[in-house]
């Protein structure tokens, strides 16, 4: 298993933050993930340095999290220029090293408020093959499907519509990502989705609620999707997609999800 930690709520999106980065390589990440965002609005000069810099510190940007702003909606926004953001998007993950892209962006993938939830869930596996597929397959990204809590969209709010997104799209350059903040406030069922589900999840991202860094213990619910995942037999990749306090915080929670796994592994 690798772990990685996720930058949309740690570090501006504004800027590249590489104090931060470095701080990640430090407390012994396997890998960073970036936002989306944050890449397809930097400079080509900005956008090197970042590559010169990782390479530097040799830190992998694996994932990619936050994939879209507001202002490339799936449905709504003008094909020509969203296609050619996804262009930007997709060369510059390539130069990354880039292997999986999390998609939950809920601004992006809102669906207008009259449609029905299998419109919604059909228009943009529309969207995903016409847009992205070509894409993935050109560059060999995998791309997971992030389910939010409905206050952040309307598209994909639980784990029984990403496994019909997914099953529609038929392509294994498609799978889910989980995140526990989000399950949590969707009182999803732990059991049920580490039982029946587990095969469609390619990636974890772990935060309380309020994106707080567990650092001393888990709560009850983020420690029951940890403790059903792992004991189901999930052995792929884990970010923290939090807020941090203290730099000091990324070591210890890092050292913590680790314990927590090898005390699985080892029962």
């Amino acid at each position: 298993m690798t772990f990685g930690f996720a930058t949309a709520f740690a570090s501006s999106q504004k800027s590249i933050d590489f104090d931060f980065i470095k701080s990640v390589k430090d407390a012994g990440y396997d890998y960073i993930e970036l936002s989306g965002i944050l890449i397809g609005s930097l400079q080509e000069e900005s956008f090197s340095l970042l590559l010169k810099s990782l390479a530097e510190i040799n830190l992998k940007c694996k994932k990619i999290c936050s994939l879209l702003s507001g202002n490339f909606n799936c449905f709504s926004s003008n094909t020509e220029i969203f296609n050619r953001h996804l262009d930007l998007l997709f060369s510059r993950f390539e130069r990354l090293g880039v292997e999986e892209i999390g998609f939950g962006s809920g601004s992006a993938r809102k669906a207008p408020d009259n449609w029905e939830t299998e419109k919604s869930i059909h228009s943009f596996a529309e969207i995903l093959n016409d847009h992205f597929l070509p894409r993935l397959k050109t560059v060999n990204i995998v791309l997971n499907i992030e389910p939010l809590n409905s206050a952040e969209t309307n598209t994909i709010t639980s784990f029984h519509d990403a496994v019909q997104l997914i099953e529609l799209l038929n392509d294994h350059h498609f799978g889910i990502l989980a995140d526990t903040l989000h399950m949590i406030k969707m009182h999803e069922d732990a059991s049920l989705i580490a039982s029946a589900y587990l095969g469609y999840i390619n990636h974890l991202h772990v935060s309380e609620l309020k994106r707080v860094l567990p650092v001393v213990s888990y709560s009850e619910e983020c420690h029951a999707f940890l403790n059903s995942f792992i004991e189901n037999g999930y052995n792929k990749s884990i970010s923290f997609e939090t807020k941090v306090q203290q730099r000091d915080d990324l070591r210890t929670a890092l050292l913590l999800i680790k314990k927590f796994v090898d005390r699985h592994h080892q029962s």
